[in-house]
């Protein structure tokens, strides 16, 4: 039913040619689904370069874990300088994105 790409790249925002060309192709039939690198700074782009409608991003944040680190031992799983936090949604990340998705959508 759908297909999550980057279009062959590490970023979508670089992928948009092969995002927009399996749209062309195949958008009829399956939904093509942008992600990686997705954010309200480039969402806008991505949907009026591919001509999909729809976008995947993480909105990556950070929070503070305090059991994460203790004296002898860490818990840590994400790297500097984050390797004290948790990754979350971020709200605001969030409503950005859809505020730049909706107003792709209006023009």
């Amino acid at each position: 039913d759908r297909v999550l790409t980057s279009g062959q790249k590490a970023k979508a925002l670089n992928g948009v040619d092969v995002i927009a060309e399996l749209q062309k192709k195949y958008g009829d039939r399956i939904q093509i689904l942008p992600g990686s690198g997705i954010n309200a700074g480039n969402a806008a782009e991505i949907l009026e370069k591919t001509g999909v409608n729809q976008l995947h991003a993480s909105c990556r944040g950070y929070r503070p874990d305090p059991t994460t680190m203790g004296e002898d031992v860490s818990y840590a799983y994400l790297p500097a300088p984050h390797e004290g936090d948790y990754d979350v949604a971020d709200e605001e990340a969030v409503c950005s994105l859809r505020r730049a998705a909706d107003t792709a959508a209006a023009a």
